[in-house]
C-alpha cells in the first residue's frame, strides 16, 4: 500500500489530479514511528486508567520477615489499605481478643519522596498508635557513594536510632539524628522521609489531636517545635487537593513581635522580611506562611483575606511576599518555601479572626486563628467571669441576733454575776417550808437597783412564796436594811 501510494503522488505530479487517498491514509497509518506514537499513548492512557490506589501500594512487594522487623509486638498485620495505604498491626491478648498497636506503611507510598544526593530513598517504617516510632528499614536506594562507602544507610545501628522517636520530634541532622560524613544530604532526606511520612499516616487515621490549646490557654512558643507549634494552635494549618495531582500543606502564623520572628524564621531571614515590608509601606501586622507537600504551586500570592466580625479585609497580592527556602529558625527543615502576608491595622489581633484563601476551581479554604494577645483578653475575661459566678454562687449568710440567750452583760453592760429577779411564773410556784430559807436568803441578795432593769431580762435563783403579800411587804422584804444603816451612818457622820 504504502507503493502504491508513492506511485500515486508521482502521478498526481506529473500529470495532475489527485493521489490515492486511501493508500496513502494506510501508508501513514502503518510508518513506524506513527505506531510508536500510537503505542506510547495507548500505555500512558491505561497508566492514567488504572486507579491511583492500584499505582501505589509498593508495601505490597515488601517480605513479611522485613515488616515484622518494625513493628516486633506485633502477632497479626493486615493487608494495605485505605489512602494512605498502611499495614494495620495487632497483638493478641490474653484473652484472645486483638488490639492494635500500630500501622506498617512505606515512605513511596506517600509522595513527594524524599530525594538524596542522587535519587529517592525508599524506606518502611514502623509506627504506635501513640505516634511512637517502632522500626525504620531502608528498603531501596542508590547513591554514587555506595562504590566507596558501601551500603551506608544499612550501617548497623544507623536505622535503627529511629526507634522510639516521637513524630512530634523535628528529625534534625546532628541533634536528633546521628549523621554520616560526606554523605549527610542523604541522611538528611532519609530523616524528612520518615518523619514527614509518619506524620501524613498519623492525621490520616486521627493518631494525634487537632490544636490542644484551648481559646484561653496562654503559652509561650520559644523553645517549642514545629510540632507543638502546630498542637498548640499558634501555627494553623491546612491542606489544598488538587485531584490526581497531589496536595501542598500551608501553615500561617502570626508574628506578634520580634521575639517571635527570630524563633521563626532566624535573625537573617527575619530581618529580610521587616526590610521587605518596610519598601511597601510597612505593616502593622506580620503574618507568617510556610508551605510543605507535593504541589507547591497550589500556593498562589491572589485570593487571600481574613474576616473578623462579619468584615473582610482583603490582602492586596503584592503584600505576599515570599521568602524563598527556610534557612534558618524553627521553620527551617519543616517547610519547602516560607513567606510573609502584610496586614494593614484594620485587623484587630486581640480578637479572634480567620484567614481566608479562596482558590476558584479548587474551592474556599479557611481557618479560624487566635494571637497569643487574644488568648490573654479571653483568659482574663474568663477569669473574671470566673470569679463573679462563684460571688453570686456564695452569698454571705445573715445571722440574725437571737434576743433570749442574750446575757446581762450584752444587754444592759452590767456584771451577771449579779443577783437576779425571778419571773412572775417562779413567784407563783407552791412554798414549802425547805424553800423558805431560801426565800429569805434569795431576797436578801437582790439589789433594789436591779429590779428597775425588767423582770424578762434577769435569770433569778429558784424560790417561792408562802402567801400572797401586800405590796408594803414585798417592798420592806426588797430592802436592804444593811445597806440603808450604811448610809444613815454616813449621813450622820457627814453632818
Amino acid at each position: 500500500m504504502r507503493s502504491k501510494c508513492v506511485r500515486s503522488v508521482r502521478r498526481a505530479r506529473v500529470r495532475g489530479g489527485f493521489a490515492d487517498r486511501e493508500a496513502c491514509a494506510y501508508a501513514r497509518a502503518m510508518h513506524p514511528f506513527a505506531i510508536v506514537r500510537k503505542t506510547s499513548a495507548l500505555i500512558l492512557a491505561l497508566v492514567f486508567l488504572v486507579p491511583q490506589g492500584a499505582q501505589g501500594q509498593r508495601i505490597q512487594r515488601i517480605p513479611a520477615s522485613l515488616i515484622q522487623e518494625v513493628m516486633p509486638r506485633a502477632d497479626r498485620f493486615t493487608d494495605p489499605q485505605g489512602d494512605p495505604p498502611v499495614i494495620s498491626a495487632f497483638e493478641v491478648l490474653p484473652d484472645g481478643s486483638e488490639d492494635l498497636i500500630g500501622y506498617v506503611f512505606l515512605t513511596s507510598d506517600l509522595p513527594p519522596e524524599q530525594y538524596g544526593y542522587s535519587g529517592p530513598i525508599e524506606a518502611l517504617i514502623g509506627m504506635r498508635t501513640d505516634g511512637t516510632l517502632t522500626g525504620v528499614r531502608v528498603t531501596d536506594y542508590f547513591e554514587s557513594y555506595m562504590q566507596s562507602m558501601g551500603d551506608f544507610l544499612r550501617t548497623p545501628g544507623f536505622q535503627e536510632q529511629f526507634s522510639e522517636k516521637h513524630i512530634g520530634d523535628p528529625f534534625q541532622l546532628w541533634n536528633d539524628i546521628d549523621g554520616i560524613s560526606r554523605v549527610s544530604i542523604s541522611v538528611r532526606a532519609l530523616s524528612r522521609g520518615v518523619r514527614d511520612a509518619a506524620r501524613r499516616v498519623a492525621n490520616a487515621h486521627a493518631l494525634i489531636d487537632g490544636p490542644s490549646a484551648t481559646a484561653t490557654e496562654v503559652v509561650d512558643p520559644v523553645g517549642m517545635s514545629w510540632f507543638d507549634l502546630r498542637q498548640s494552635g499558634i501555627v494553623q494549618r491546612f491542606e489544598v487537593t488538587e485531584p490526581g495531582e497531589g496536595s501542598a500543606g500551608i501553615g500561617l502564623a502570626f508574628v506578634e513581635n520580634d521575639r517571635l520572628g527570630n524563633y521563626f524564621l532566624g535573625e537573617q531571614l527575619y530581618a529580610r522580611a521587616q526590610r521587605s515590608a518596610e519598601r511597601r509601606g510597612g505593616a502593622d501586622n506580620l503574618m507568617l506562611y510556610a508551605i510543605d507537600g507535593s504541589r507547591l504551586r497550589l500556593f498562589r500570592q491572589q485570593g487571600w483575606s481574613i474576616e473578623q466580625d462579619g468584615d473582610t479585609i482583603q490582602i492586596d497580592s503584592r503584600n505576599v511576599i515570599s521568602m524563598g527556602l527556610p534557612s534558618g529558625g524553627i521553620v527551617s527543615g519543616e517547610a519547602t518555601l516560607i513567606g510573609i502576608m502584610l496586614v494593614d491595622s484594620l485587623l484587630d489581633t486581640a480578637r479572634p479572626f480567620r484567614f481566608v484563601y479562596d482558590l476558584d476551581d479548587l474551592g474556599i479554604h479557611s481557618v479560624e486563628y487566635r494571637s497569643l494577645e487574644a488568648r490573654r483578653s479571653a483568659a482574663e475575661a474568663a477569669a473574671a467571669a470566673e470569679a463573679e459566678a462563684l460571688a453570686l454562687a456564695e452569698p454571705q449568710e445573715l445571722v440574725e441576733p437571737d434576743v433570749e440567750s442574750k446575757t446581762l452583760a450584752d444587754r444592759t453592760g452590767l456584771s451577771e454575776d449579779r443577783p437576779k429577779i425571778p419571773s412572775k411564773e417562779e413567784l407563783e410556784v407552791p412554798l414549802t417550808e425547805e424553800g423558805a430559807s431560801a426565800t429569805d436568803q434569795g431576797f436578801d441578795s437582790v439589789d433594789v437597783a436591779d429590779a428597775e432593769l425588767g423582770a424578762e431580762a434577769i435569770a433569778v435563783p429558784e424560790f417561792v412564796l408562802t402567801e400572797d403579800e401586800s405590796l408594803l411587804q414585798r417592798t420592806l422584804a426588797g430592802v436592804s436594811w444593811r445597806r440603808l444603816a450604811m448610809m444613815a451612818l454616813v449621813l450622820v457622820l457627814g453632818s
